[in-house]
């Protein structure tokens, strides 16, 4: 449902002229991404933005697995958070100057609520299976570091990322996290995305 209800709102509810991908139909909905694929079409669309003056500010919104501070793509290649919203601005000066919202609904580490809440009022949790999740997330950690996309690889130009008379690049940014630093992102089974249903509501 998370797709769907982003295109509710962006297209129905906000009238946004400019939304990608398209998806004229939610019955072709992509669900494979590469983590090239990820970074090629984010940075495609950087370059649109910068170059089109009528553009007067940015959304973007990824529906995701995840580990802390970083996005999981299909391939099980990473991309750190930061990264994301970069490509839009490290190269970008006139970017920052419109208003750019990020919002990732991805998990940021492997606890949950519901544990946590068992163990504060004394009861017994399985602590073989958190063992066991955590070893899991360590190994995904060390195996997965090298192929990570970080903000650091945005290289384009030889000049200072925040020049003399420039915005930093994080200027008019809003980064908001589906889950606090360490937990799981939750989702409704019909619903979807409990961040991006409550996003949808509320506007």
């Amino acid at each position: 449902q998370d797709i769907p209800n982003m295109l509710y709102v962006f297209r129905a509810a906000l009238h946004y002229d400019a939304i990608y991908p398209a998806y004229s139909d939610n019955k072709h909905v992509r669900m494979h991404w590469t983590q090239d694929e990820v970074v090629t079409f984010l940075a495609q669309k950087a370059d649109e933005l910068d170059a089109n003056e009528a553009f007067d500010g940015l959304f973007v919104a990824i529906s995701s697995h995840g580990i802390e501070g970083k996005v999981c793509t299909s391939d099980y290649g990473l991309i750190s958070k930061v990264a994301v919203h970069r490509i839009f601005s490290q190269n970008h000066a006139r970017s920052r100057e419109i208003p750019r919202i990020f919002m990732f609904d991805c998990c940021e580490g492997d606890r949950r609520r519901s544990r946590v809440f068992k163990k504060v009022q004394g009861k017994a949790v399985d602590d073989e299976d958190e063992k066991a999740q955590k070893r899991e997330s360590a190994e995904m950690d060390a195996e997965d570091e090298k192929s990570c996309f970080e903000h650091t690889d945005i290289v384009r130009q030889q000049t200072a990322v925040w020049g003399h008379n420039t915005h930093s690049v994080d200027y008019r940014l809003v980064h908001v996290n589906g889950a606090n630093p360490g937990f799981q992102a939750t989702l409704h089974v019909e619903r979807g995305s409990y961040l991006l249903h409550g996003f949808m509501q509320q506007m």
